[in-house]
């Protein structure tokens, strides 16, 4: 079920609760000068609170002058190194509050360029947390300097600074957004709401018990509701606050809020109920039955109520449209009072199927009692009549048309309670053309001629767009299996790619309403490729190029699904190898799988875990982080596969990974080095740079900092000036020959 969480709040926030000095994690507060915090401070706290004033100190700098000028260059230097100098942080992680930092969650840092020039703007522009990595480079920190300092208020069309920050993929600095909810007044519900809020409540929390984790509706906490502080709800939920406002046009502007706070201020309460109309009969369908009767009801007054333009235009565009595709529950329209309902009903005739039996089927979808239909047949039959007596082009012709096409219904219908003779078929006379006979022809050509198979699959993918009933869906998909079966023993294989990519699609598009029906045709999908099948896609993959050609159309149908079955067949040792032939054909569709071989990879293991890595590599940059993680898993073999598939995803952030574990990996270091000096020079060489720097590192690592040193050559000689001398001074440590083999190579360059 989709709801929204909402925090609770006994208490009426000050008027500038809200505003720029609300607290930035959500928790409304009185606003404090500066934070109450422990006396307790890192070890490393002066060092930190130096760094970030010199940082500070360098948005000044960036606020005056160009970026290119030697004030903002210097500034940046001096931020550098001191962020260099924190050897106890991988990390420099701190909260932003109004006028004060906030480091390792206790330790507070102030200070005039703390206050004026980092924490108030980091404040205004809704940053609520910064974490810049020690190992980022000079052009990171100018990067984000330079936008920042460009910044007065929200940047670009609204977004936040940090959803802006997040998109320029820079991820060496990663900024938070400040939450900032939506407070909306409840007042004083009735006992009534009260006691309907707190059984809904119940009912919720069973059946969430059951049914596995929520998914949010809106962000959770997105919205507060202020309400009575005798009210001991601990969280509300959209279908509550319905309740606890009781307007359905309250309840639209509710949720225009929660999505765009600034137009809802605009924005008149009928336009608001046009506008969510269908969420919130979504919303109100979702509850108990009997209280989703009591608000839909209310829903149907509101409609009722709206101006007649825009009720007869939200009655043709969504609701009689929803009703005859089984997305709107029909209880809403049954709640029209009986002229009102023939009223809409009949504004099915204005649009494009327009035909008495249209009105038939929306009545019958409406589920009304026996007695109500009898009172509604009068009045539609009463409006069909004056609307085709209002006609002037067809006043006779229409009305004699009624009166036939409801003759005609009575003599065809098929009653199961009672016997009925050919014969009294036999009213209805038929003339047979030159025409008439040279259809029936055509249609018995095209009987014969039909691939009832494809038929089939064609009924059932128009069946599983249309059905509304999980159960029946996956009867539906269930039935598909065998006649691609079929297909495939015939070896059609482009078709059973055609109808396999159909299904596909359907399962996806049906997903964010009927995730149950979705994940039934993914299981139908996946069970068709068995073991054999598999044999059979791997020798297409061996053949010719029209075969290869087939292979590649498999995979693009069935995408996702066939790549779980191959990645599952590597555990099993008689399908092994024919799965492992099958791995570089994922490969080269590598950004269609990805995805869901990257939710496989943290629950992977042995070769399986080994196949994933190679295709994620062929993915590009976008898994880079996922397959960099597994650098940490401690495992040589994964690590090793790992740095191979950095290599050949090449981005910045993978050269930086791999630089990360030759400077702190526990194994594979070696190959990690040698993995770094295979990327592009430009990815490679300042990562060099950075570890020939690290004399730690050096002085352990003797034979790779040689490599490194080959590496760099006389070309970056002028880069390593200094850090070329530092070297030159392990001269002296003769009784380790290594050692003084770099040193000798570093004053070699020095001298180049």
């Amino acid at each position: 079920m989709k709801h929204l969480e909402v925090a609770p709040d006994i208490r009426r926030p000050s008027p500038s609760a809200t505003g720029d000095d609300a607290d930035p994690f959500g928790v409304i507060r009185p606003v404090e000068a500066t934070p109450s915090g422990t006396s307790w401070r890192p070890a490393d706290f002066e060092a930190v609170k130096e760094c970030l004033a010199l940082l500070g100190r360098a948005l000044r700098q960036f606020q005056t002058y160009p970026a290119i000028s030697p004030f903002c260059t210097d500034a940046i230097g001096a931020v550098h190194e001191a962020l260099r100098a924190l050897n106890g942080r991988e990390w420099l992680a701190f909260r932003v509050g109004p006028t004060y930092l906030l480091l390792d969650d206790v330790a507070t840092i102030t200070g005039p360029a703390i206050e004026q020039d980092l924490a108030r703007r980091l404040h205004r522009v809704q940053v609520a947390a910064v974490e810049i990595a020690r190992v980022s480079t000079a052009a990171d920190l100018t990067r984000f300097c330079t936008e920042l300092s460009a910044l007065r208020e929200t940047p670009r069309g609204g977004a936040t600074f940090a959803a802006w920050w997040s998109e320029q993929r820079i991820d060496n600095i990663s900024v938070r957004a400040a939450h900032r909810p939506v407070v909306i007044e409840a007042g004083t519900p009735s006992a009534v709401a009260q006691r309907l809020v707190a059984r809904e409540q119940r009912r919720r929390n069973e059946r969430l018990a059951q049914s596995g984790p929520v998914h949010h509706l809106y962000a959770p906490d997105k919205g507060w509701v202020l309400i009575d502080p005798s009210m001991s709800f601990d969280s509300v939920s959209l279908a509550d606050l319905a309740l606890l406002l009781d307007d359905p046009a309250a309840i639209a502007i509710a949720m225009i809020r929660l999505s765009d706070e600034q137009r809802a201020d605009a924005i008149e309460p009928q336009t608001a109920f046009v506008e969510k109309f269908s969420e919130l009969a979504s919303l109100f369908a979702s509850v108990d039955p009997q209280l989703s009767q009591m608000l839909l009801s209310k829903l149907a007054r509101s409609l009722l109520d709206l101006d007649e333009t825009r009720r007869t235009t939200l009655l043709r565009q969504t609701v009689l449209p929803g009703l005859l595709d089984a997305t709107m529950d029909g209880a809403m329209l049954a709640s029209f009072p009986d002229v009102d309902l023939a009223d809409a009903l009949c504004l099915l005739l204005d649009l494009e199927a327009a035909a008495p039996e249209v009105l038939a089927t929306a009545v019958e979808k409406l589920g009304l009692s026996d007695e109500r239909r009898e009172a509604l047949e009068p009045l539609l039959a009463a409006r069909l009549n004056g609307a085709a007596a209002a006609s002037p082009n067809h006043a006779t012709n229409r009305s004699h048309d009624v009166v036939i096409d409801r003759f005609a219904r009575k003599l065809i219908a098929v009653d199961a309670s009672r016997a009925r003779r050919f014969s009294e078929y036999a009213a209805f006379d038929l003339s047979v053309t030159a025409q008439t006979r040279a259809t029936v022809a055509q249609l018995a050509d095209d009987i014969t001629g039909t691939d009832g198979t494809v038929s089939l699959l064609e009924t059932i993918s128009q069946l599983l767009r249309i059905e509304a009933d999980a159960t029946a869906i996956a009867r539906y998909a269930h039935q598909a299996t065998p006649l691609l079966a079929a297909l495939a023993q015939q070896r059609r294989w482009a078709v059973v790619a055609h109808w396999g990519g159909q299904l596909r699609a359907i399962g996806a598009h049906r997903r964010p309403t009927h995730p149950t029906a979705a994940d039934a045709i993914t299981a139908e999908l996946r069970a068709f490729w068995t073991a054999h099948r598999l044999g059979a896609l791997a020798t297409l993959v061996e053949g010719d190029a029209e075969s290869t050609a087939v292979a590649d159309a498999l995979v693009d149908g069935f995408g996702p699904e066939l790549a779980a079955v191959v990645i599952a067949a590597l555990d099993d040792p008689a399908t092994a190898d024919r799965a492992f032939a099958l791995l570089p054909l994922l490969g080269d569709h590598a950004a269609l799988v990805a995805p869901m071989l990257a939710q496989r990879l943290s629950t992977a293991r042995g070769s399986t875990r080994l196949a994933i890595i190679r295709v994620l590599a062929q993915a590009g940059p976008t898994y880079g982080a996922k397959v960099a993680a597994l650098l940490a898993t401690g495992d040589e073999e994964t690590v090793n596969e790992a740095l191979q598939a950095l290599v050949r995803i090449g981005s910045s952030a993978a050269a930086t990974a791999v630089a990360r574990q030759v400077l702190t990996g526990s194994t594979s270091v070696q190959a990690a080095a040698e993995a770094l000096l295979r990327f592009p020079p430009a990815q490679a060489a300042p990562r060099v740079r950075e570890l020939l720097a690290a004399r730690r590192f050096v002085v352990r690592h003797p034979a790779i900092a040689s490599q490194l040193l080959d590496f760099a050559g006389p070309a970056n000689a002028a880069a390593l000036g200094r850090t070329l001398q530092d070297l030159t001074a392990l001269r002296f440590r003769f009784w380790n020959p290594a050692l003084v083999r770099v040193a000798r190579q570093a004053a070699t360059l020095l001298s180049a």
